[in-house]
């Protein structure tokens, strides 16, 4: 029997609820998180019968990409057709994050390059992304 999406979503969600701390802190924390990574499974519009693929797409550390330290500086300077360039090779730059949880799209609204900031956005940059700045 195949398993449906909408089931598949489910049986996630259900197993990942199972891994939630019980501490009323904690607990907040991870549903947000689990609640961020389930829009972020659906703005790469991937199955979560596919997830094995999941640690390739969705970074887990500071500059896990190729190349993603020379994104970012292209992308704090406002070198536009550069990180044109860039995502064109790699489209998954977009959701990469730095040592202090800020992404591409953190650092050039910051800095006012709207421009940028929309060809990430249509690069699926994840709108939900949380830097450091925000758990002080």
């Amino acid at each position: 029997m195949k398993i449906t999406n909408s089931m598949s979503e489910a049986k996630l969600i259900k197993d990942m609820q199972n891994m939630i701390p019980t501490a009323v802190h904690e607990k907040k924390d991870m549903k947000l998180c689990l609640r961020t990574s389930i829009r972020q499974m659906k703005t790469l519009k991937i199955n979560p019968d596919d997830l094995v693929i999941v640690g390739g797409l969705i970074p887990q550390m500071p500059y896990c990409r190729a190349n993603s330290r020379i994104f970012f500086k292209h992308c704090k300077r406002g070198d536009k057709l550069e990180v044109e360039v860039m995502l064109e090779q790699d489209k998954y730059l977009a959701q990469v994050f730095d040592p202090m949880r800020m992404t591409a799209l953190h650092w050039t609204a910051l800095r006012g390059y709207a421009e940028i900031a929309s060809l990430l956005l249509k690069n699926t940059a994840f709108v939900d992304a949380i830097d450091c700045v925000f758990f002080i």
